[in-house]
Protein backbone atom coordinates (compact mmCIF):
# COMPACT_ATOMS: atom_id res chain seq x y z
CA UNK A 1 0.00 0.00 0.00
CA UNK A 2 2.71 2.51 0.73
CA UNK A 3 4.54 1.78 -2.74
CA UNK A 4 1.45 2.46 -4.59
CA UNK A 5 0.87 5.88 -2.67
CA UNK A 6 4.39 6.70 -3.37
CA UNK A 7 3.58 5.69 -6.77
CA UNK A 8 0.82 7.99 -7.05
CA UNK A 9 2.46 11.08 -5.33
CA UNK A 10 5.72 10.67 -8.31
CA UNK A 11 3.44 10.21 -10.89
CA UNK A 12 1.01 13.44 -9.82
CA UNK A 13 4.08 15.51 -8.99
CA UNK A 14 5.53 14.77 -12.88
CA UNK A 15 2.13 15.90 -13.79
CA UNK A 16 2.44 19.19 -12.10
CA UNK A 17 6.51 19.80 -13.65
CA UNK A 18 4.78 19.24 -16.63
CA UNK A 19 1.79 21.44 -16.10
CA UNK A 20 3.98 24.11 -14.84
CA UNK A 21 6.77 23.57 -17.83
CA UNK A 22 3.46 24.12 -20.27
CA UNK A 23 1.89 27.10 -18.82
CA UNK A 24 5.67 28.73 -18.24
CA UNK A 25 6.11 27.92 -22.41
CA UNK A 26 2.54 29.58 -23.25
CA UNK A 27 3.50 32.34 -21.41
CA UNK A 28 6.60 32.77 -22.64
CA UNK A 29 5.23 32.43 -25.97
CA UNK A 30 2.62 35.36 -25.62
CA UNK A 31 5.72 37.21 -24.45
CA UNK A 32 7.61 36.93 -27.44
CA UNK A 33 4.41 37.63 -29.68
CA UNK A 34 3.90 40.76 -28.01
CA UNK A 35 7.36 41.82 -28.49
CA UNK A 36 7.01 41.49 -32.53
CA UNK A 37 3.58 43.61 -32.18
CA UNK A 38 5.75 46.22 -30.77
CA UNK A 39 8.63 45.35 -33.21
CA UNK A 40 5.90 45.84 -36.08
CA UNK A 41 4.82 49.12 -34.28
CA UNK A 42 7.78 50.76 -34.09
CA UNK A 43 8.53 49.96 -38.10
CA UNK A 44 5.16 51.65 -38.63
CA UNK A 45 6.45 54.26 -36.88
CA UNK A 46 9.82 54.70 -38.79
CA UNK A 47 9.11 53.49 -41.83
CA UNK A 48 5.16 53.51 -42.36
CA UNK A 49 5.06 49.50 -42.52
CA UNK A 50 1.47 49.26 -43.05
CA UNK A 51 0.95 45.48 -41.12
CA UNK A 52 -2.01 45.77 -39.23
CA UNK A 53 -3.49 45.51 -43.13
CA UNK A 54 -1.52 43.31 -45.22
CA UNK A 55 -2.75 39.90 -44.73
CA UNK A 56 0.74 38.55 -45.25
CA UNK A 57 1.47 39.85 -41.71
CA UNK A 58 -1.66 38.41 -40.33
CA UNK A 59 -0.07 36.13 -37.12
CA UNK A 60 3.21 36.86 -38.27
CA UNK A 61 4.26 37.88 -34.62
CA UNK A 62 2.69 34.79 -33.48
CA UNK A 63 4.34 32.45 -35.92
CA UNK A 64 7.68 33.95 -34.87
CA UNK A 65 7.13 33.60 -31.65
CA UNK A 66 5.86 29.54 -32.06
CA UNK A 67 9.30 28.74 -34.14
CA UNK A 68 11.57 30.44 -31.42
CA UNK A 69 9.42 28.26 -28.60
CA UNK A 70 9.06 25.04 -29.96
CA UNK A 71 11.76 24.83 -32.63
CA UNK A 72 14.85 27.56 -32.83
CA UNK A 73 15.63 27.25 -28.67
CA UNK A 74 14.50 24.26 -27.28
CA UNK A 75 17.98 23.28 -27.07
CA UNK A 76 18.75 26.01 -24.30
CA UNK A 77 20.20 24.04 -21.12
CA UNK A 78 19.69 20.90 -22.97
CA UNK A 79 22.55 19.19 -21.40
CA UNK A 80 20.14 16.25 -18.90
CA UNK A 81 18.35 15.52 -22.67
CA UNK A 82 21.16 14.73 -24.34
CA UNK A 83 22.80 13.02 -21.61
CA UNK A 84 19.64 10.81 -21.99
CA UNK A 85 20.31 10.14 -25.89
CA UNK A 86 23.69 9.41 -25.86
CA UNK A 87 23.08 6.94 -22.57
CA UNK A 88 21.78 4.41 -25.01
CA UNK A 89 24.65 2.40 -25.40
CA UNK A 90 25.60 -1.39 -26.40
CA UNK A 91 29.16 -3.45 -26.07
CA UNK A 92 31.26 -3.55 -28.62
CA UNK A 93 34.41 -5.00 -29.63
CA UNK A 94 35.00 -2.70 -32.75
CA UNK A 95 37.69 -0.13 -31.95
CA UNK A 96 37.92 1.62 -34.90
CA UNK A 97 36.48 5.14 -36.58
CA UNK A 98 32.74 5.42 -35.81
CA UNK A 99 32.00 8.89 -38.25
CA UNK A 100 28.71 10.95 -38.46
CA UNK A 101 28.04 13.39 -40.59
CA UNK A 102 27.33 15.57 -42.22
CA UNK A 103 24.37 16.37 -39.72
CA UNK A 104 22.61 19.88 -41.15
CA UNK A 105 21.58 21.51 -37.94
CA UNK A 106 20.26 25.44 -36.96
CA UNK A 107 21.38 27.54 -34.49
CA UNK A 108 21.16 31.06 -33.70
CA UNK A 109 23.84 33.97 -33.41
CA UNK A 110 23.67 35.38 -30.00
CA UNK A 111 24.85 38.60 -30.98
CA UNK A 112 22.37 39.41 -33.75
CA UNK A 113 19.88 36.50 -33.26
CA UNK A 114 20.53 35.43 -36.67
CA UNK A 115 20.06 31.79 -38.21
CA UNK A 116 23.26 30.03 -38.49
CA UNK A 117 23.20 26.74 -40.73
CA UNK A 118 25.55 23.73 -39.83
CA UNK A 119 27.02 20.90 -41.36
CA UNK A 120 28.60 19.05 -38.45
CA UNK A 121 30.55 15.90 -38.38
CA UNK A 122 31.50 13.82 -35.76
CA UNK A 123 33.53 11.06 -34.75
CA UNK A 124 35.06 8.73 -31.94
CA UNK A 125 36.44 5.24 -31.02
CA UNK A 126 34.62 2.98 -28.69
CA UNK A 127 36.06 1.92 -25.57
CA UNK A 128 33.80 -1.48 -25.12
CA UNK A 129 30.59 0.61 -25.54
CA UNK A 130 28.85 2.57 -28.80
CA UNK A 131 25.95 4.60 -28.72
CA UNK A 132 22.90 4.26 -31.25
CA UNK A 133 23.16 5.66 -34.56
CA UNK A 134 20.63 7.82 -34.70
CA UNK A 135 22.01 9.27 -31.27
CA UNK A 136 24.73 11.60 -32.23
CA UNK A 137 22.75 13.72 -35.24
CA UNK A 138 19.11 13.66 -32.36
CA UNK A 139 21.77 15.19 -30.09
CA UNK A 140 23.65 17.37 -32.16
CA UNK A 141 20.30 18.75 -33.78
CA UNK A 142 19.30 19.01 -29.81
CA UNK A 143 22.22 20.94 -28.57
CA UNK A 144 22.60 23.12 -31.16
CA UNK A 145 18.93 24.76 -31.16
CA UNK A 146 19.61 27.43 -29.00
CA UNK A 147 21.57 31.34 -29.45
CA UNK A 148 25.00 30.01 -28.59
CA UNK A 149 28.36 30.37 -30.52
CA UNK A 150 29.93 28.08 -32.69
CA UNK A 151 33.21 28.18 -30.83
CA UNK A 152 31.00 27.15 -27.97
CA UNK A 153 29.11 24.48 -29.56
CA UNK A 154 32.14 22.96 -30.95
CA UNK A 155 33.72 22.60 -27.82
CA UNK A 156 30.80 21.82 -25.57
CA UNK A 157 29.37 18.96 -27.43
CA UNK A 158 32.59 17.35 -27.72
CA UNK A 159 33.26 17.46 -23.59
CA UNK A 160 30.00 15.99 -22.92
CA UNK A 161 30.16 13.18 -25.12
CA UNK A 162 33.46 12.63 -23.86
CA UNK A 163 31.95 12.35 -20.26
CA UNK A 164 29.11 10.22 -21.49
CA UNK A 165 30.56 7.67 -23.30
CA UNK A 166 34.25 8.30 -22.21
CA UNK A 167 35.54 6.86 -25.62
CA UNK A 168 38.76 6.54 -26.50
CA UNK A 169 38.87 9.25 -28.16
CA UNK A 170 36.53 11.76 -30.88
CA UNK A 171 36.53 14.55 -32.95
CA UNK A 172 34.16 17.38 -34.16
CA UNK A 173 33.79 19.40 -37.22
CA UNK A 174 31.48 22.56 -37.82
CA UNK A 175 31.07 24.26 -40.47
CA UNK A 176 28.97 27.21 -39.79
CA UNK A 177 26.98 29.42 -42.87
CA UNK A 178 26.24 32.38 -40.69
CA UNK A 179 23.61 35.01 -41.22
CA UNK A 180 24.56 37.45 -38.96
CA UNK A 181 27.49 37.69 -42.28
CA UNK A 182 25.63 36.69 -45.11
CA UNK A 183 22.58 39.05 -44.22
CA UNK A 184 24.25 42.08 -43.31
CA UNK A 185 27.44 43.92 -42.29
CA UNK A 186 29.87 42.93 -44.11
CA UNK A 187 27.38 40.33 -46.91
CA UNK A 188 29.72 37.16 -47.49
CA UNK A 189 28.96 35.21 -50.05
CA UNK A 190 26.87 31.89 -49.44
CA UNK A 191 29.76 29.88 -49.90
CA UNK A 192 31.59 31.44 -46.90
CA UNK A 193 32.23 28.97 -44.23
CA UNK A 194 33.22 29.67 -40.44
CA UNK A 195 35.45 26.62 -39.47
CA UNK A 196 35.62 25.20 -36.31
CA UNK A 197 36.86 21.83 -34.44
CA UNK A 198 38.10 20.14 -30.94
CA UNK A 199 39.56 16.53 -30.82
CA UNK A 200 40.27 14.67 -27.68
CA UNK A 201 41.77 11.52 -26.88
CA UNK A 202 43.64 9.57 -29.72
CA UNK A 203 42.54 12.30 -31.64
CA UNK A 204 44.68 14.85 -30.29
CA UNK A 205 47.98 12.67 -30.00
CA UNK A 206 47.72 10.64 -33.39
CA UNK A 207 47.98 12.72 -36.40
CA UNK A 208 46.88 9.57 -38.80
CA UNK A 209 43.56 8.67 -36.65
CA UNK A 210 42.75 12.47 -37.33
CA UNK A 211 43.45 12.47 -41.04
CA UNK A 212 41.63 9.06 -41.35
CA UNK A 213 38.76 11.03 -39.96
CA UNK A 214 39.03 13.74 -42.76
CA UNK A 215 39.58 10.98 -45.49
CA UNK A 216 36.81 9.52 -44.64
CA UNK A 217 34.43 12.36 -44.76
CA UNK A 218 36.53 14.39 -47.75
CA UNK A 219 37.31 17.10 -45.28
Amino acid sequence: MTNKLMINKSFFREKETLYSMHNNIDAARKMIEESYIKIFEALELAYGLDWKNDPNFHETPYRIAKALITEKCIGINSEEKCRKLLSKTFPTSYNGIISSGPIDAISLCPHHFETVQYKIYFGYIPNGKAVGLSKIPRSIKLFSSAPILQEDLTENYITLFQKCLEPVGSIIVVQGQHGCMSCRGVMVNRDFHVVTSSVKGEFETCDSIKQEFFKINHI
